[in-house]
């Protein structure tokens, strides 16, 4: 019994992280969707004349424009008033025993 006490609890551990790790990845997918295009666009003007394969040039473009934006969520977007606007209020990560603060 104690054995499936065990395997259970960690089980709803790793589903928890599981379900963490989805949420964050899917929270920018918001503003990725609203802000792609106009960089995307500007990508590949950026890239049409190099010599280097068109599969090639698109990975780059889509890899570039997602890790920017992603990046841009994160750190202009996420803890902000178009934050809440896109996804609702997101708590800051605390720090060391500080409450977490709802933005």
């Amino acid at each position: 019994m104690t054995g499936s006490v065990s395997a259970s609890a960690k089980r709803r551990s790793v589903e928890s992280a599981n379900i963490a790790s989805m949420r964050y990845l899917s929270d920018p997918a918001y503003w990725l969707y609203l802000a792609h295009l106009p960089l995307i666009i500007a990508a590949q003007l950026a890239v049409k004349d190099w010599p280097i394969p068109a599969f090639a040039r698109c990975l780059l473009i889509v890899t570039v424009v997602t890790a920017f934006l992603s990046w841009t969520y994160q750190t202009l977007v996420r803890y902000t008033w178009v934050g809440r606007v896109l996804n609702g209020p997101r708590a800051r990560p605390s720090r060391a025993g500080a409450p977490a603060a709802v933005a």
